[in-house]
Formats: C-alpha cells, structure tokens, sequence
C-alpha cells in the first residue's frame, strides 16, 4: 500500500483525528474555566473538518466496495474503517463539549442527543446525554421550558475552575 493514494489520504485523515483529540482536551479545558465563546468556534470549526473527512472516507470506502461495517482483515479495507471510526469518535466527543457549551438547555440537551445519535454505542455520550436528560426533566417538571433557561458558569476564586449552574433567560 506504501505510496498508493489511498493511504496517504488516511494517514492524513488519522493525523486529523490526532488534532482533533488534542482539540477536544483544549475546549473541555475551556469548558471546564469557563471560556465558551472562546471554545465554541474552535468546536464548530472541528465538526466541519471532521464532516467532511468522515464523509470523504465514506465516499471512497463506496467507490472501493467496502462497507462500512466491512471485518475483512484486508489491510487496507481495516484502514478505512478504524481511520472512520477514530473520527467518529473525535465527532462524539465534540459534540458533547458543544453540549456542555451551550448558551441554553434546550440546545445542551439537542447536541447531547445528536452526540448519541451519532455513536450510540459510545458510553461518554450516553452518560452526559443521560444526565442532561435528567436536568431536562427538572426544569420541565417545575413548568419551565428548557429554551428559556440559561446555562451559567460560576468561576471558583482562582477562576480556573468552577461550577454551572441555570438561571431563566431574562427578556
């Protein structure tokens, strides 16, 4: 496979998939100080590259005869598809910090759900789905609709670190 087109395509692809785990670690951190305007462009920016490589792959396993789900030990063809689920994974894993970004519930609680429409399987999703979830259910059971509260970011003292918390929008 060496030089074969293909396999440079994928190993560029994989060290997408590096940057866009060194990506998540950055806007988790930002997440967790506090910084989201700053990470949300950063976020949205890394789930188009990914849109576009994931698709990409996905053209090219088609044009090859290869199926996504494909368990043949081929090289190549285990290329293609740890290479796609590496940016799935990548894809998973932003759209769940988009989640935590989120200005308000009711989109925290839309990209939870998308993160776990996209990788169902992934337990890091499934988990923050869950618990955005149940926030969810405690702000519709007080009678409030999730787009009218707020997410909200408390700093601790040293403002590294801090707490959410939710407020009601104000008109």
């Amino acid at each position: 496979i060496g030089d074969e087109p293909n396999d440079i395509g994928m190993k560029e692809k994989g060290n997408l998939s590096n940057q866009m785990m060194t990506r998540f670690k950055l806007v988790t951190a930002m997440g967790n100080s506090g910084d989201f305007a700053n990470a949300r462009p950063l976020i949205d920016e890394g789930l188009a590259l990914l849109t576009v490589a994931i698709r990409d792959i996905e053209q090219q396993m088609q044009e090859l005869g290869y199926d996504q789900n494909d368990s043949r030990r081929d090289e190549e063809v285990h290329l293609f598809v740890s290479t796609r689920k590496s940016l799935m994974d990548c894809k998973i894993y932003l759209l769940v910090a988009k989640s935590r970004c989120a200005t308000n519930i009711a989109d925290m609680a839309r990209f939870a759900i998308e993160a776990v429409t996209t990788g169902p399987q992934q337990m890091y999703a499934r988990d923050h789905a869950q618990n955005t979830n149940d926030i969810v259910r405690q702000i519709t059971e007080s009678g409030l609709n999730p787009k009218d509260v707020v997410v909200i970011w408390e700093a601790s003292a040293d403002g590294e670190t801090g707490t959410f918390g939710f407020a009601l929008k104000t008109m």
